[in-house]
């Protein structure tokens, strides 16, 4: 198939190369992300383990010091990570702003570069609002 009269716009990043990203826990995913990667995604870390990982990475002969991202989502698929038991119906059941920002500033400490906050269960932009102001 070709193509004709066409253009691709943004071009990605050509240097020194497109991010490249390992993710996994095992140590040969981490040395592969010591040797290759721009970063590490740890979904299968647990939190308080993240730290020593990324020292493991950094500790391997082939990293080289170069920056080195690293994502770790607060909505996560650990059954039981960053859920409790909300007994009112009507109460905010995800995290206040602060818990928020201090599991934010404390994974911050543990490496982490890049994170995802969680959209909480809303019935509207309104509520989304109180909830996020609250």
């Amino acid at each position: 198939m070709s193509f004709q009269d066409m253009a691709f716009e943004p071009k990605p990043v050509q240097k020194p190369h497109l991010p490249v990203w390992i993710g996994g826990d095992a140590d040969a995913a981490l040395k592969r992300a010591a040797r290759f990667a721009s970063g590490w995604w740890p979904f299968l870390t647990p939190p308080e383990k993240i730290a020593e990982r990324v020292e493991f990475i950094k500790g391997q002969p082939t990293y080289d010091g170069r920056p080195f991202e690293l994502m770790h989502g607060l909505g996560t698929t650990r059954v039981g990570e960053g859920h409790r038991i909300v007994k009112d119906r009507g109460a905010h059941r995800g995290s206040s702003a602060q818990e928020i920002i201090d599991r934010l500033n404390w994974l911050a400490e543990q490496g982490v570069t890049f994170s995802a906050v969680p959209v909480p269960a809303a019935r509207g932009a309104d509520e989304y609002l109180d909830y996020a102001s609250g």
